[in-house]
């Protein structure tokens, strides 16, 4: 009986119809925010508006003030004083922030050698790849 059933067991070789999920790259988008005073903007001691080129909140983020119609950085008014035609002060800006990484679907790739699968299973530990399936292929 015991011959019989060891006769009767598989071993598992890899697997077939395999389908993860793989992290996409890292974009970036200019996303249109409320300016901000002393954030986004500020003014010198002759009330000329200096609009900040970088941003440092939960990370490094370029950014522009909308001043006159313009996406603008830097020093926008150079009036000395007293105050004289110095532009208004922003209402928009926008800052360059890094969007959501997209995990793409991998489609069927087909057969994986069981080291192959153990590689996928890894990466999935790592967080670099999700959701592996596959259906088990046994000799």
């Amino acid at each position: 009986m015991l011959a019989s059933f060891l006769t009767a067991t598989q071993t598992l070789i890899g697997y077939t119809n395999v389908f993860y999920e793989y992290q996409g790259s890292q974009t970036y988008a200019w996303v249109e925010v409320v300016a901000e005073y002393d954030r986004h903007w500020i003014r010198d001691g002759w009330g000329n508006l200096i609009c900040f080129e970088w941003i440092y909140s939960w990370g490094t983020y370029q950014c522009q003030c909308l001043v006159n119609g313009e996406w603008r950085t830097g020093q926008i008014d150079f009036t000395p004083w007293p105050w004289l035609s110095v532009s208004p002060d922003p209402v928009y800006a926008r800052e360059y922030r890094p969007q959501p990484i997209p995990w793409i679907n991998s489609g069927n790739v087909g057969y994986k050698t069981l080291s192959e699968w153990n590689s996928l299973q890894a990466d999935v530990t790592a967080g670099t790849k999700r959701n592996l399936v596959g259906t088990p292929v046994y000799a």
